[in-house]
């Protein structure tokens, strides 16, 4: 009995791993982004082997089976798998629980926070080709009751093995961009769009910023600009007859951000709404829009001062009366008739010097005359 019992629990423990392993495909999730816009949350295929995840869901804590998200296709060993919901609310910013469940909703991995966190960038997604082991059918023996032969039963045909396909995903990968712009300058973006719907239409948009901000970026369309919140009707459109397409599209960076290294990101959407998908990562640089000031030369006039020449009054020689012998000798009337000069008022300082000289010649020419009247007498 004691080695039964020993027995026993050796097949217990041998077998109990096992079993653990294969009822728990070792899908975590490992990473979210519950503060930003869009909002999403990474899983991660941490066993050795693919896994199928077809009717695996996603759950919040508000228990809204609406709000749940439901998986499908394989991922590989080691890979990783981002869902993204583009509308606002669907994580709490805080106080959350996050949970993985499958196929048959058991629990396979749960995460809870209090305060959230905004992340800027998740793991390519990795998806596999999954063919699930055929299930062989049950064989019910033939009891025999007589010694009578039983005919032969019927070979049982094997059922075939179903191999999953998973439809290639869309991807989008931004071809160039240039290295720096300045605030509100036009450039371009071109990108290469894969796997998509032929014949369907789709909008995009350019979008980023800094610091995990994406409201920095405004695409053109028709001559207008469109900011990241803008409704998706504002945006241009594109489509192909091919799963394939490049595409250009011009945007800026709004006029009153700031300059700096910005992070860019293409993001496309069905025009029905039920799909969307954001390219890969680029950086640029932007620097501030500084106005270049031309000095211009502004000559000063230089001032020619032409002298104001002094206009000269010619002088009109006072005539001397004339004396005669007789007049000198015997005379007794004398009459002098002084000659008047008019000096106009501009030039009284100017002339009076001259006038004094014409009225001491006139003394001096006078006085020999007076003298001798005078001795006559």
């Amino acid at each position: 009995m004691y080695w039964l019992k020993l027995l026993i629990l050796l097949l217990i423990y041998f077998t109990l791993p096992s079993l653990s392993l294969a009822a728990d495909p070792l899908i975590k999730i490992t990473n979210y982004s519950s503060n930003s816009s869009p909002e999403w949350v990474e899983i991660q295929n941490q066993s050795s082997e693919s896994v199928d995840i077809t009717g695996w869901k996603i759950k919040d804590a508000n228990n809204i089976d609406t709000d749940d998200f439901i998986l499908s296709g394989c991922l590989s060993s080691l890979g990783y798998l981002t869902v993204i919901r583009d509308s606002d609310g669907w994580l709490n910013n805080s106080n959350e629980t996050i949970s993985l469940l499958d196929q048959q909703s058991s629990l396979v991995d749960q995460i809870s926070y209090t305060n959230g966190k905004t992340e800027s960038s998740y793991h390519q997604d990795n998806t596999c080709t999954f063919t699930p082991t055929p299930i062989p059918p049950t064989q019910t023996p033939t009891p025999t009751l007589t010694p009578t032969q039983i005919p032969n039963s019927p070979t049982p045909t094997p059922i075939p093995s179903s191999t999953i396909t998973p439809t290639p995903a869309l991807s989008i990968i931004i071809n160039s961009t240039p290295s720096s712009v300045s605030v509100n300058q036009n450039f371009t973006v071109s990108f290469t769009a894969n796997n998509i719907t032929p014949n369907q239409e789709y909008y995009f948009k350019v979008f980023g910023g800094q610091d995990g901000d994406n409201y920095g970026i405004e695409t053109q369309n028709n001559s207008n600009y469109y900011g990241f919140t803008s409704d998706w009707d504002n945006f241009p459109k594109f489509s192909s007859t091919t799963n394939s397409l490049s595409q250009s599209v011009t945007a800026r960076v709004k006029s009153d951000k700031s300059a700096g290294s910005y992070h860019i990101k293409i993001k496309i959407r069905k025009i029905d709404g039920s799909f969307d998908k954001e390219s890969d990562q680029k950086s640029i640089t932007v620097t501030s829009l500084m106005p270049t000031l031309t000095p211009v030369n502004t000559s000063t006039p230089t001032a020619t001062v032409s002298p104001t020449p002094t206009p000269t009054k010619e002088e009109t020689p006072t005539e001397l009366p004339t004396i005669t012998d007789q007049q000198v000798l015997g005379s007794t009337d004398i009459k002098l008739s002084p000659t008047v000069t008019l000096i106009s008022k501009s030039n009284k300082t100017n002339n009076f010097i001259p006038l004094l000289l014409i009225i001491i010649g006139s003394l001096l020419l006078l006085t020999p005359i007076a003298i001798a009247q005078f001795k006559k007498r």
